[in-house]
């Protein structure tokens, strides 16, 4: 077998190499509210957004990682994400017959941790320089190992607690010894939902009111597609509220899939039971009180009683299309498309994920003698000259010395030169674009810059409160004359 040694927080590990796909220097982070603490946040690789996991607090090894390590891209089934270690060390091969059983292991020694959470992540020990270098087990090392499948299950605007949901026994004991909570801000005050409850978060500036409702009612709020009841938690509780509060929480109460209207979201805060205290007196919708390290103290709600009996009657009635709890449509994933966001100046494309290669730096391209449709000139990528598309001109103005990075998409052209580099100002992120919201391509009947620009931009899309147009890149070898013309000026570069 052969593996990877590295090192975590001072020890050495090892995995299969034939599940890495490559190692990497660390790059900006991107990082993610409301996620576990191994989980850094969001990492741009060879032109894939991968998440990117702390290995060392996965592992809930002691210390922290020395220096700025190295990130070793694991591929375990269809996911893929980077681990962040100190330092790799070496490939090597390991007869499995030298590789000792987890069983054979020390706690208190060999392993030197408690807890039988880095026990099942190992596969086994062997010996490489007078040291125990400890084998991982991929499957219980990437996302689908840590979250239990829950990607993709459903597409909420921000993930809450899914990733938590692993069977491990170290986890098990942590839900049991430890209360997880979303902490918001309402009135000045700390309030937390019980984390378990919390379906999704976002921010909706724009709540549509909603006349003769009760009085806890702010207005309606468009989630994906569906309208949600939007409630004050502060005219619940009673208390004075930030006005320009815009902070939404999605939550079931009594059985009702509603929103809740906060101040600020202070992101996932987690009590030991041992700091948590009961009320003197029973209080509607309020279930104890949480003491934090510094004393702050932090108010856990107790959803279902925060609505009356005869709110719940009334709220019902304002509740569209949803007649009883069982019809919770926030639940119900839609149909979407993972998508890069681009831009040009004020506009904003998004290209189908599958489509992209990879994201390059922007160097200015070798002029051709006449543009032809987007195409300005080639450049040379990893070692292939591509033909350079600006995507500036699809909106009227080449982007020039605007441009600030290469795409490289992939078209469906079937011989070896499908690949462009689409000039663009900056990349932006990776979305998930519902396809109920793409709308057809005589949206784009404004466009200027030619056939070429106009089928290009094939329709738009909705990300958030924000339209974006949809590339069909397929188009850029469709153009009478590009498609012969670009071949026959790669096939005279390569000879």
């Amino acid at each position: 077998m052969r593996v990877l040694v590295f090192e975590v927080r001072g020890r050495p590990y090892a995995l299969p190499a034939d599940v890495i796909r490559h190692v990497d220097d660390v790059a900006e982070v991107t990082p993610l509210p409301f996620v576990p603490r191994y989980v850094d946040g969001l990492v741009a690789l060879g032109g894939r957004v991968l998440p990117q996991i702390d290995l060392g607090a996965l592992l809930m090894l002691p210390g922290e990682t020395q220096g700025e390590g190295q990130l070793v891209v694991l591929a375990v089934g269809d996911t893929e994400c980077a681990l962040r270690v100190g330092a790799t060390w070496r490939m090597l091969r390991v007869d499995e017959t030298d590789i000792a059983s987890v069983e054979t292991l020390d706690d208190n020694g060999d392993l030197g941790l408690d807890g039988d959470g880095h026990r099942e992540r190992l596969a086994g020990v062997f010996r490489y320089q007078d040291q125990s270098v400890f084998l991982l087990r991929p499957e219980r090392i990437g996302l689908d190992g840590v979250a239990a499948g829950s990607f993709g299950q459903r597409s909420p605007s921000v993930v809450l607690g899914e990733m938590e949901v692993g069977d491990t026994a170290a986890l098990r004991r942590a839900r049991e010894e430890v209360i997880s909570t979303l902490a918001v801000i309402v009135g000045g005050e700390r309030y937390a939902f019980p984390l378990l409850r919390v379906l999704e978060v976002y921010v909706d500036r724009a709540l549509t009111p909603l006349p003769d409702a009760p009085d806890c009612v702010a207005g309606i709020s468009v989630l994906r597609g569906q309208p949600r009841l939007v409630i004050s938690l502060a005219r619940l509780l009673g208390v004075p509220a930030d006005g320009a509060g815009a902070s939404m929480v999605a939550a079931t109460a009594r059985g009702l899939p509603v929103v809740f209207r906060c101040d600020a979201l202070l992101g996932i805060r987690r009590f030991p039971i041992s700091r948590r205290e009961a009320t003197s007196e029973p209080a509607a919708g309020i279930d104890s009180f949480l003491i934090g390290a510094d004393g702050t103290v932090t108010i856990l709600l107790e959803l279902d009683g925060l609505i009356s009996e005869s709110s719940f009657r009334r709220l019902r009635a304002f509740l569209p299309r949803i007649r009883d709890g069982a019809d919770l449509s926030v639940l119900v994933p839609e149909k979407e498309r993972r998508m890069l966001l681009v831009r040009m100046g004020s506009e904003t494309c998004a290209i189908d994920i599958g489509r992209i290669e990879r994201v390059a730096n922007y160097s200015p391209p070798t002029g051709l003698p006449q543009a032809i449709g987007l195409r300005v000139g080639m450049t040379e990528i990893g070692g292939r000259v591509l033909p350079v598309a600006d995507l500036g001109l699809a909106f009227g103005a080449a982007l020039g010395d605007r441009a600030g990075a290469y795409v490289v998409v992939r078209t469906d052209r079937s011989d070896a030169f499908g690949l462009w580099a689409l000039a663009v100002e900056a990349v932006e992120r990776l979305v998930r674009v519902p396809e109920a919201s793409i709308l057809g391509a005589s949206a784009h009947a404004g466009v200027s810059g030619g056939a070429l620009s106009g089928r290009l931009l094939c329709g738009v899309g909705r990300v958030g409160n924000r339209l974006v147009n949809i590339l069909d890149v397929n188009v850029l070898e469709d153009e009478e004359g590009v498609s012969e013309d670009a071949g026959a000026t790669r096939e005279l570069v390569a000879s």
